[in-house]
Order: structure tokens, then C-alpha cells, then sequence
């Protein structure tokens, strides 16, 4: 599966914003526009015009023959338009139950933005993040990722690469920073996140990690400063796709 990666000039993007905010669908517009400072501002329009490249590589699709909508979790999903309800663009003829499902996910860090286009819910994220002196793992990881951590011949590198895990994992379900982040973890095993009960937020003794059916798949990239971690449905192939221009 391809993952879509930019790396863009914010300098560039502020100095063309006025020409590059057309080219958003209305949703990235107001996303966008809901930032006063040009830097902040600039990060959401490169996200916005990476995801649109995007949907057009995997579908073939352009920003007129879609919306961008958020499903019952508040996940960004595509909503394509039936042709006579298209201002401009193609369009397709109809739209109904048999029409394939579109599903996006987007993340950015400092000057990089990454996006996926699935058929199935999805979420990916790319991180620069460290953790200074640790802090963050030993009050946030579960036992097995503190092991990981401390275990491993580049801790950094490690709660890096967790993080990643954990962030697709809750823009996958859509449940969003509300879930605690000791409560799940991935199996090094099967890729599977295993996950306490929903009614418990630690794991206690007694308590039994599940099976959720989502897989945690990731991939270096040429800048070693940054990971990336796709969840999905099923444990992925991951095909990193440079995008120089948009």
C-alpha cells in the first residue's frame, strides 16, 4: 500500500497561499482558515494539497468529485458526488450502496506531511517526536513498550516508532487522545494491537488484554530524524511514494 510523503517549503506555501487555498476541497479550506499564523496555516494547506494528490493517484478522482466529510467518529472519509451533483469535473454516473468506500488519513510533523487512501478505515501517522529523559514513557507506555524502550540498542528511536503505533492506531478508531495510552500496545509477534477492556483504563492485575482486529504496520524513511506507522485492517506492505511538487 502506498504512503504519500512531502516535503515542503513553508516558505514557498505562504508566498503562494493565495493560489494554492483554491486548489483545496472546502473542508481543507476551512481547516486551513481557522489558523491565524502563516506558518500554522501553511502546514494545513501542504496537508490538504498532499491528500488531494493523493485520492487522485489511488482513485483517479479530483477535489470536484468529492467531498471530504467526517464519519460517526469524526475520521475524515471521502464522500464522492454523483455526476449531476458535480458543479465541475466529471463526476461519476451514480452513487449508492455498491459504491466502494473511500478512506483517507492524513499527519504532518515540522516539515513533512504523509497521507494514505484505503478501502477499509485507516490511520497513519509520521512523527519527529523524542522523549527527553524518558518522562513520557514511563508514565504513558505499557509495560511491554517500556521493555521495548529500555531494551533497545536506540531507546530513542524506539519510543519514536511506539508513538507512531499509538497515534495510527487512534486515528484508526477515531477515538482520539481520550483512551489511555498505557491501555493498548502492539504485539511484536502479530503486529495486532492488543487492547485492556474499554471499562478499564490501566492494567490492573486481573486484567486481560484483547484481540481488536487492527494491525500496526511501519516504515523507515530516508530522513532517519522520522518514523511512520499505518493501522489498518490487516498488517500492510508499505510503498513510500516521494511527492517533490503539489
Amino acid at each position: 500500500m502506498n504512503i504519500y510523503l512531502y516535503e515542503f517549503d513553508k516558505d514557498k506555501i505562504i508566498e503562494n497561499e493565495k493560489t494554492l487555498f483554491e486548489r483545496l476541497p472546502e473542508c481543507r479550506r476551512a481547516k486551513a482558515e481557522k489558523y491565524s499564523n502563516p506558518s500554522v496555516r501553511a502546514v494545513s494547506i501542504a496537508a490538504g494539497l498532499l491528500l488531494v494528490h493523493a485520492i487522485k493517484e489511488e482513485t483517479g478522482f479530483t477535489s470536484e468529485d468529492y467531498e471530504i466529510v467526517a464519519d460517526e467518529n469524526g475520521k475524515p472519509k471521502v464522500r464522492l458526488l454523483s455526476r449531476e451533483n458535480v458543479k465541475t469535473g466529471t463526476g461519476i454516473e451514480t452513487v449508492d450502496e455498491s459504491t466502494p468506500e473511500i478512506h483517507v488519513s492524513l499527519s504532518h510533523s515540522a516539515d513533512y506531511a504523509a497521507a494514505i487512501v484505503a478501502d477499509s478505515p485507516v490511520g497513519i501517522d509520521i512523527e519527529e517526536k523524542n522523549d527527553r529523559n524518558f518522562m513520557v514513557t514511563k508514565r504513558m507506555y505499557s509495560e511491554v513498550e517500556k521493555d521495548r524502550v529500555f531494551n533497545s540498542a536506540n531507546p530513542d528511536k524506539e519510543f519514536q516508532v511506539i508513538w507512531t503505533e499509538k497515534e495510527a492506531y487512534l486515528k484508526c478508531t477515531g477515538e482520539g487522545i481520550s483512551v489511555p495510552l498505557k491501555s493498548f500496545y502492539k504485539d511484536s509477534e502479530s503486529g495486532e494491537i492488543l487492547r485492556l477492556p474499554k471499562t478499564s483504563d490501566s492494567n490492573e492485575e486481573g486484567d486481560k488484554y484483547l484481540q481488536t482486529g487492527l494491525f500496526i504496520s511501519s516504515v523507515m524513511t530516508d530522513n532517519p530524524d522520522y518514523s511512520i506507522s499505518v493501522c489498518k485492517d490487516e498488517k500492510l506492505a508499505l510503498d513510500i511514494q516521494r511527492v517533490s511538487e503539489l
